[in-house]
């Protein structure tokens, strides 16, 4: 049977890739295809390496050809990937930490603190070095989060200094005012205040090897997100909100404050 090329280029608009928001073929990432009888060569280009991407766009590929195509036709397909740049990473680098992934949220109560705890953990049941450090300053959660309420956090040496030892619990090192405080005991403290112990648990703790490193953000867009912010080397940043009008609008200011010039961190995605 002779595969008509047209017909291919149809079938293929079915199948959308992830993140890219289009169809395959409106999108550009098919780039030509090529029939030779009941055979087909697919030339795909992707943005991003993702291995699981890469291989569901071939599957899908193959079973749209197969079911509206030709059941027997021969497919093949060449996968080119082509990254986008990474942007510049600002801020003072944390040695022995890989990526600093900051998790945020317009509005408080949305559920912020608990996607970080889960994200934490579900890394480190994938075999990663994880810590969380809870800079929600004013409202803590991780202790309880980590049903670690009453731990203390002791004071190790390392290279001649005094270094917090972050508390570790279900893998995941965690290090929070919350430690350093009685649980009906409310923190009063202005910005400044609130942003230098923030820098002492980052910078004055014994974090080892980390491959992620997630920051539990206050909700809001105030003076502690832009101190980590240009104070760190974010990788990126995620933002939690629930479906409502009035969540999903702060949900909104809180993505335009990373993608601001001043600050400059890509957003990996929004968590309903």
């Amino acid at each position: 049977m002779k595969l008509d090329r047209k017909e291919i280029l149809k079938a293929l608009e079915a199948i959308s890739i992830a993140g890219e928001g289009k169809n395959m073929v409106e999108s550009g990432a098919v780039q030509n295809v090529i029939t030779f009888g009941d055979e087909v060569v697919v030339d795909l280009l992707l943005h991003t390496p993702a291995l699981h991407i890469k291989k569901r766009a071939e599957v899908d590929i193959m079973k749209v050809i197969h079911e509206k195509i030709y059941d027997k036709a021969k497919i093949k397909v060449n996968i080119k990937v082509e990254a986008p740049e990474k942007p510049e990473i600002k801020g003072k680098s944390i040695p022995g930490i890989s990526n600093i992934i900051a998790v945020s949220s317009g509005k408080g109560g949305v559920g912020k603190s608990t996607i970080t705890a889960n994200l934490a953990v579900t890394l480190a049941n994938m075999g990663f070095k994880v810590g969380v450090l809870d800079a929600d300053i004013y409202g803590p959660s991780m202790p309880i989060m980590f049903d670690v309420e009453k731990a203390r956090p002791i004071s190790v040496e390392v290279d001649g200094k005094s270094k917090m030892k972050p508390i570790q619990s279900y893998g995941v090192e965690i290090l929070s005012i919350g430690f350093f405080t009685s649980p009906d005991q409310a923190v009063i403290w202005r910005e400044p205040m609130a942003s230098k112990a923030l820098n002492q648990m980052i910078f004055d703790a014994d974090w080892g090897e980390l491959d992620f490193m997630l920051l539990d953000l206050p909700p809001g867009t105030g003076d502690i997100h832009l101190s980590l912010m240009q104070s760190l080397p974010i990788t990126g940043a995620v933002v939690v909100s629930t479906p409502q009008a009035v969540a999903l609008a702060d949900a909104k200011k809180g993505v335009s404050m990373f993608q601001a010039e001043s600050i400059n961190v890509p957003v990996l995605g929004i968590i309903e």
